[in-house]
């Protein structure tokens, strides 16, 4: 059975397992813990919790112009972006099998030389190497398709191959 109390504030009964008084509303036992003990005038508060002591601030603040991380590392200078390079090794196989043979093979080396520069870090050679593999795989696409419409033409007039 619950024994009945007086709040301390208006008189009212409450039952001893109360934290608050149902009439006034007046905080009759602590939520943190604190018990009420029929007859006193006030709640038994917990200790306060000490708060702890600010942050010491940093020597120097941090230096967003480079990446964390990097900030005391001397002769430290970032890389700019730099757009990737076309190789053109793809074009330059097709048109291999597909135009010109002898042609289509100077493509492809100078696209696995442009892919290889590219991968080094060597920008510059691999512009060139990616310039002149565009030039080669172009060169046979149209002498294959010059062949075909020659072959096509003498086809056209008569003249078999073969």
């Amino acid at each position: 059975m619950t024994e009945t109390n007086a709040c301390a504030e208006c008189g009212a009964a409450l039952r001893s397992d109360a934290v608050f008084c149902i009439a006034c509303g007046h905080t009759v036992r602590g939520i943190g813990g604190g018990q009420y003990a029929p007859g006193a005038e006030s709640v038994s508060e917990p200790p306060p919790v000490p708060m702890p002591p600010p942050p010491t601030p940093s020597a120097a603040p941090p230096d967003w112009s480079r990446p964390p991380g990097t900030s005391g590392t001397p002769g430290y200078s970032p890389t700019p972006y730099v757009a990737p390079v076309k190789t053109y090794l793809v074009e330059s196989i097709l048109a291999t099998l597909l135009c010109c043979l002898p042609i289509g093979i100077a493509g492809i080396v100078f696209a696995a030389q442009a892919e290889s520069h590219s991968k080094s870090g060597n920008y510059a050679a691999a512009v060139e190497a990616s310039n002149k593999a565009k030039l080669w795989t172009t060169l046979s696409f149209v002498f294959g398709i010059i062949s075909g419409l020659f072959w096509i033409a003498l086809v056209f007039v008569g003249i078999t191959a073969g």
